[in-house]
């Protein structure tokens, strides 16, 4: 496990949070490490990943509707895809090959390395990435109705 991702995994376990799974990537130049989770709003359990590798970048992916940009309303739902991006500057938001609306969140975390170690990056890291998690639940709580009604009509 990359030292950034062991962090991380540290402050989960030293904060009894057991909220993630962990799936190492095999055989990846990047030691790329998945912590899979799920953000419950309005009822509904999103798909919420945390993605480390060895870069100083982490990202946080949310998958906010599936399988939702059709051909009947493409060009309404990009073009609200397209606001949102000009209005939020901590997200962007696009469609998957398979028209589900994604959220990525890109932060940039220490890494935790021989000079750092990787005990003293834990808290730091993890506070920075349940910080942005937080953020990320404040603006779905705040917006989702707004994309179920623009998406789905």
């Amino acid at each position: 496990m990359n030292n950034k991702a062991q962090a991380f995994s540290d402050f989960l376990t030293n904060n009894k949070i057991e909220a993630f799974q962990v799936q190492e990537v095999p055989d990846d130049a990047q030691g790329t490490v998945v912590f899979r989770s799920a953000l419950e709003i309005e009822g509904q359990r999103l798909s919420t990943l945390v993605i480390l590798d060895q870069s100083p970048y982490a990202l946080i992916r949310v998958q906010i509707l599936p399988k939702c940009c059709t051909e009947e309303n493409e060009l309404a739902v990009l073009r609200f895809v397209n606001e949102q991006n000009l209005t939020y500057k901590p997200f962007k938001l696009f469609f998957d090959n398979q028209g589900s609306l994604i959220m990525d969140t890109s932060l940039v975390l220490p890494v935790a390395d021989e000079e750092v170690k990787v005990e003293e990056a834990a808290q730091e890291i993890g506070e920075e990435i349940q910080g942005m998690l937080q953020v990320i639940i404040n603006y779905l709580n705040e917006n989702y109705k707004t994309f179920m009604q623009k998406i789905w009509g």
